[in-house]
This record gives structure tokens, sequence and C-alpha cells, in this order.
């Protein structure tokens, strides 16, 4: 446990900080950090009041940040490397944008991500992640959120409550991972970052809450995935993941078995 914790306190980021051209920060700048090699989206993060920023859990490689926001012109930085060591970047200034429009399109889409006052909204529905991946994969590229193996975590917090369709999900550690990897992304219109919970939350404690709301057309009934992963390191691995779905009005149930371990829960409702 020391030694775990220890661990923890020595991660390393990279961080840094979005401003406008006068030098004053930009909240709520949205950075997505991208794989250089193929642009596939690695993890989303926001800029606090102050414009600050930090990632933290990245892999060793090359990385490309795109930093936007609303009102302002994006930002390139490209073959930023990470190499274990943390890695400070320099300010980056975005340009706010004055182009005359001669007309005006109204447009329904929502951003990446959201800020309300005790939460984050991640449009999980608006991101490549939405479609072909399991929803724990689609959580890795969250913001502020750890995940692993050994389950899912928030930064600054000491424990995690998950919640789904504000029904709080009874599982934790390797049953909640087993979970998260059943659940299609495709289902999921967003997922909420709660930092700070609301009183009605207030037995959580210290906790931090994600609550993943599933779409309103998910068809009722039963339905199923099977997936197999094979991985040839210096051992060979593998994965099998068969799960289950029933879902009603009320209440949506999951029977999962991965490499032989069957989980069972009932996810909306008393278990």
């Amino acid at each position: 446990m020391l030694l775990s914790l220890i661990y923890e306190s020595s991660a390393q980021t990279v961080s840094g900080r979005v401003i406008e051209t006068g030098g004053s920060g930009i909240e709520n700048a949205t950075i997505t950090v991208l794989n250089a090699a193929d642009s596939t989206v690695v993890k989303y993060e926001a800029s606090n009041k102050e414009g600050y920023f930090e990632i933290t859990n990245l892999n060793n490689g090359v990385f490309t940040f795109k930093i936007s926001c609303i009102g302002y012109s994006n930002q390139l930085l490209n073959n930023i490397r990470f190499n274990g060591s943390s890695v400070k970047l320099t300010d980056v200034a975005l340009n706010k944008q004055s182009k005359e429009l001669k007309e005006v399109a109204i447009e329904s889409k929502h951003p990446v991500l959201e800020r309300k006052v005790d939460r984050w909204i991640f449009n999980l529905n608006n991101t490549i992640a939405a479609n072909g991946s399991s929803l724990f994969e689609a959580l890795q590229v969250a913001p502020f959120l750890k995940v692993s193996d050994n389950g899912v975590s928030m930064a600054g917090k000491g424990g995690l409550g998950v919640m789904v369709n504000e029904k709080i999900v009874y599982l934790s550690g390797t049953d909640l991972t087993n979970y998260l990897k059943a659940l299609r992304s495709e289902s999921v219109e967003k997922i909420e970052i709660i930092t700070n919970p609301p009183a009605k939350y207030e037995a959580q404690g210290d906790a931090g809450l994600i609550n993943i709301n599933l779409k309103k057309n998910e068809s009722l009934g039963w339905r199923g995935s099977l997936s197999s992963t094979y991985r040839q390191g210096f051992y060979a691995s593998y994965n099998n993941n068969l799960a289950l779905f029933f879902r009603s009005k009320k209440s949506t149930a999951l029977l999962h078995l991965a490499n032989h371990v069957i989980t069972i829960c009932k996810t909306i409702g008393s278990i």
C-alpha cells in the first residue's frame, strides 16, 4: 500500500496553460490529446478558471495537442514527446475570432465538454469513441478520470461512485471494470463527471461521482454481445467477454461472463 501511495503521489504529468493574446487565462478550453502517428484520441481535458490544465496517466509516445474554445481559433501543438518525465508546455495563446457572418445557422450539436456548477458533461455521443468501443475504453479518454483494469478513480477524490441514469451501481474494482467493458459506448448519450456532489449524494462523502446517461431510444428487452481479444507479448494472453442485457422501463440487468467469471448486476433499482 505504501509503495502504491508513493507511486500515485509521484505520477508524471503534462501540464500547461491556455491564455488570451493579452495574457489572461481562458477557462473551460478543451485540450484534446491525439496520437501523432494516427490521430486517434487519447484523452480529453479542460482548463480551470486560470487557464491551467494537467494530464496524467499517459503512455510514453509522441502526441499532438489540439486546444479549442468557443469564440477562439484552434491551436495545434505538434510532436509533444512524453517519456515518463513531467512535461511543462509553454503558454498557448488563442486568438479571438472576429469574422463577420453573412448568415447565421443554428446547430443543436453540443461541445464535447460542458461545464456546469457542480459537474462536467462529457458528451460521448459527439466523439469518435461513441461507436465501436466499450464504455470502459470510452472512459479512458474522459477528463479527470483514471481508468485501469483495477477500477476507475477521479483525480483528487478518495473514492468514486458510479450511477446509471441517476441510480447507483453497487460494484467496485474488477467487477465494475467488467461491467463497464460489457456496456457498449454507442448506447450512452453522455457522462456526467460530478466533482462536487450535491446534497442529495451526501452519503458519498469525499467521493466523486459519474452518472452514465443511456440513450432514451435504446430498445427494451434482451440483447447481447460477444467479444474475444488475443494479445501476443512476451507471453500470450487472451480475454473473452459474453454479456447479456435486459432492459425494461423500470430496471436494467446485466449477466456478464469474462474468462469464466460470472458477474450479475441489477443496475437500476435495488439489488
